[in-house]
């Protein structure tokens, strides 16, 4: 936008040899009134206030003082490309009458230049290359504003290299954009997530089996210690027969505690890895059998 309100002051520079020429003197007094606010607002660093007051009045009267003045508020603002478009025109100017200006114009100018950063892109592909959506050159340094950019190689409208760049003042960067192949970005592409809701639940419940199991076993090894010192020879008395059905009950239901806990951090695992047709779970299904246990499913 600002480039384009740049574009147009100097379009109207160009048509006028003298400034005041083309100006009465209520627009005379408007740009006299609008530079002195604009250099005022600018001395106290209130940079885009300052600019638009002194758009205002070379836009009255472009006289090259009201220009360079501009220029220079631009410059302040970090705006470098617009304020050379302008210093460029005032350091060409042949006017006797301007030659302070034109001086003042060509110092600006070398200035700019040391301070504005330059951008090269070197890209293999045939695409073409935009920096904030503007087109650029391969292969040659552009010269831009101080700031961050975010520079695209793209072939056909699609995007096929992306890289986020920051320009100081002063700096040269040069930058290589790689194109990536279909099958590369297909490859760096996000996959899709596991099943984590079920697997979440299975990892829980396998958790609280294995956690159950340990407890139950640990009882069933006491019991079994106790029935140790009561029996002889694997024998027991008539009054241990219940803490034996107790002891075996505690050894059966650590083992199939262990058993479930297996089971269900098996297919926490499986629900984490593994993906069906369209986001859905792959078919598993736990098994149990006669000294086995596990999971079966198709994948």
């Amino acid at each position: 936008m600002r480039s384009t309100i740049i574009a147009t002051l100097i379009a109207i520079a160009a048509f006028s040899t003298v400034g005041s020429a083309t100006a009465g003197p209520s627009s005379r007094a408007k740009a006299a009134a609008e530079w002195a606010r604009g250099k005022q607002l600018l001395s106290q660093k209130r940079t885009e206030e300052a600019i638009e007051s002194l758009e205002r009045a070379v836009s009255s009267e472009p006289l090259p003082q009201y220009r360079l003045d501009l220029a220079r508020a631009l410059m302040a603002g970090g705006a470098f490309e617009d304020a050379r478009q302008i210093v460029s025109a005032l350091a060409a100017d042949t006017e006797r009458a301007h030659v302070q200006t034109t001086h003042a114009a060509r110092r600006l100018d070398q200035e700019l230049a040391r301070r504005t950063p330059t951008l090269t892109v070197e890209a293999a592909d045939d695409g073409e290359v935009l920096a904030n959506g503007r087109v650029i050159e391969k292969g040659k340094p552009v010269s831009l504003d101080p700031g961050s950019y975010r520079v695209e190689l793209r072939r056909d409208g699609e995007v096929v290299a992306k890289r986020r760049v920051i320009l100081s003042e002063g700096e040269h960067e040069e930058l290589q954009l790689e194109h990536a192949t279909r099958e590369a970005r297909d490859q760096a592409a996000p996959r899709e997530a596991g099943n984590w809701w079920p697997a979440g639940v299975s990892f829980a419940l396998g958790g609280a089996g294995l956690t159950a199991g340990a407890v139950v076993g640990v009882l069933a090894f006491d019991a079994t210690r106790e029935l140790e010192a009561a029996c002889e020879n694997g024998t027991c008395p008539p009054d241990q027969a219940r803490a034996l059905e107790e002891a075996r009950a505690l050894s059966h239901g650590s083992t199939a505690a262990f058993c479930a806990g297996g089971v269900g951090v098996a297919l926490g695992v499986i629900f984490s890895v593994t993906l069906g047709t369209k986001g859905k779970a792959a078919p598993v299904s736990p098994y149990v059998g006669l000294g086995d246990v596990g999971v079966r499913g198709a994948f």
